[in-house]
């Protein structure tokens, strides 16, 4: 029965997500049974079809599976060995050995499952207000912008997340090939099942195009004079120019990622952004808790955080799976996943705070994550230091290597190391791809780098695949890298979709 889920929840989520995710946004509207067409006519209703979407989005079953996905492909983990036999032949387990060709309901049908939710709330906002549905609301005038602008850039995240897994790195050679399906509408009943399969660059575009529209519509900020209080933690215009900085860089458009880099950070400076300034303190960003505002001018370096003290519950102890599985110690800890030797081969052990605040070290030498460490704690989703790096690595491919070194400096200053000094662009290059691995793990980064810097490379660059024991690489051939556009590399589009949807 598991195989054929998600579609046939995606046909119930709407009634399900606008009342069991209501709670975080606290609304006070507590629908039980009520039908969609009844909360498509006022823009109150709608915000609480966004909930939603925000609550099947950023919960422990949709982000935390592409997060625990994405982080158990990378190489930066191996098994803690005492412990690998209660889940390596899981779905977490497939993710770690890359066994998960022809193994149906896995983490990408969970993945597909919770976006299918979102996209469902997402799609039914913006159809609501293209058909002027809410119209003789008096207040939809002020907030029409803002509601589809939401809509249109859950859309585009969860397609996102869905063609990382399912569609091969974007690059002239993979565009044609096939990736998943692309809906505008909502999926109430069979009949709107049907749906063509799309290729990567087909995927892509829509993906762009979504956030555009949502960068154009989205407020600059939270306006308390609009917005009830708890909506200070909904989407804003610079969370779509950061996605669209990250997808425009996995499609290699550096041009582009770098122009949203620029918009999103202000001009290249020493002492850093004034618009998102790094903190000095890791624990206001790795253990801020409740509905707090994240925007430009806060002072903070954190540009979105998925709110996890309330129906989202990211990272409660006893609902996230990656904040479980990699530690070593707490109430509810499976202690699977320790960091492996590439990882520890990055650090200053001496000088870098990342290594001595958000690494913990066992009483045998294994190394832990301590990043995540508290429950309920927001979950920082997109933070400045990303975009400094990223646009430090275009900035040294461009060659214009004095600016690259200012962004790389910034976050590695505040982390504790002196300036990196180098006349050498490869050399840079190559800082700027460590320091990355070294700011931004556990942050869903580096498995889709590694495939990036293969496509960009023609291959020079393997996508390398940890320490792993012998036996959890027999999957892949006993090797120990894999070429970026492997078939390894990428989830099977799950059969329910092929059984379901007859416009494949």
């Amino acid at each position: 029965m598991k195989r054929n889920i998600y579609i046939k929840a995606a046909i119930v989520g709407l009634a399900f997500l606008a009342t069991a995710c209501e709670d975080f946004i606290n609304e006070i509207k507590p629908e039980t049974s009520q039908g969609i067409e009844s909360l498509r006519t006022s823009a109150q209703d709608l915000d609480v079809l966004l909930n939603g979407g925000y609550g099947a989005l950023w919960s422990p079953a949709g982000f935390g599976t592409f997060q625990i996905t994405t982080e158990y492909n990378s190489d930066l983990y191996t098994a803690f060995p005492q412990n690998k036999s209660k889940w390596i032949t899981g779905r977490d387990g497939d993710a770690y050995r890359h066994y998960y060709h022809g193994r149906d309901f896995n983490n990408q049908a969970v993945v597909i499952q919770w976006g299918n939710f979102a996209l469902n709330m997402a799609n039914t906002v913006i159809e609501s207000i293209d058909k002027g549905l809410a119209d003789g609301d008096p207040n939809i005038k002020a907030q029409k912008e803002r509601l589809k602008g939401e809509g249109l850039l859950i859309r585009g995240i969860v397609n996102w997340e869905i063609t990382v897994l399912l569609g091969k790195q974007f690059h002239p050679s993979t565009t044609s090939d096939m990736a998943f399906v692309y809906r505008t509408w909502t999926i109430l009943a069979p009949s709107d099942i049907p749906a063509k399969q799309e290729t990567v660059g087909d995927m892509y575009g829509y993906i762009v195009g979504d956030l555009e529209k949502a960068q154009q519509l989205l407020p600059e900020n939270y306006n308390p004079d609009i917005h009830p209080i708890a909506y200070q933690i909904r989407h804003t215009k610079d969370v779509a120019t950061a996605y669209l900085a990250k997808v425009y860089f996995q499609m290699l458009d550096n041009a582009n990622a770098l122009a949203m880099c620029n918009q999103l950070l202000g001009p290249i400076s020493a002492s850093g952004s004034t618009k998102f300034p790094l903190n000095d303190d890791f624990s206001d960003v790795f253990q801020r808790e409740g509905n707090n505002a994240y925007g430009p001018g806060l002072g903070s370096e954190i540009i979105y955080a998925a709110e996890g003290t309330t129906a989202q519950k990211l990272t409660q102890d006893s609902k996230w799976n990656y904040y479980r599985n990699t530690r070593p110690s707490g109430a509810r800890t499976n202690k699977f996943m320790m960091m492996g030797q590439p990882f520890k081969d990055l650090f200053d052990q001496a000088n870098d705070r990342r290594f001595l605040e958000l690494v913990e070290v066992d009483g045998s030498g294994n190394w832990w994550q301590n990043k995540f460490a508290l429950a309920f704690v927001n979950l920082p989703v997109l933070r400045a230091p990303e975009f400094h790096l990223m646009r430090a690595e275009i900035n040294a491919r461009n060659n214009n290597l004095s600016d690259a070194l200012i962004d790389l400096n910034v976050v590695r200053n505040r982390s504790g190391l002196e300036d990196f000094v180098s006349a050498d662009q490869q050399e840079i290059i190559d800082e700027i791809i460590d320091e990355r691995a070294r700011e931004l793990f556990a942050e869903s980064n580096r498995f889709l780098d590694m495939k990036r810097l293969g496509a960009l490379t023609d291959g020079a660059i393997k996508v390398p695949l940890g320490e792993k024991a012998e036996e959890d690489k027999v999957y892949v051939g006993g090797v120990d890298v894999l070429p970026w556009d492997s078939d390894l590399l990428q989830y099977d589009l799950p059969s329910n979709e092929i059984m379901f949807n007859p416009g494949l």
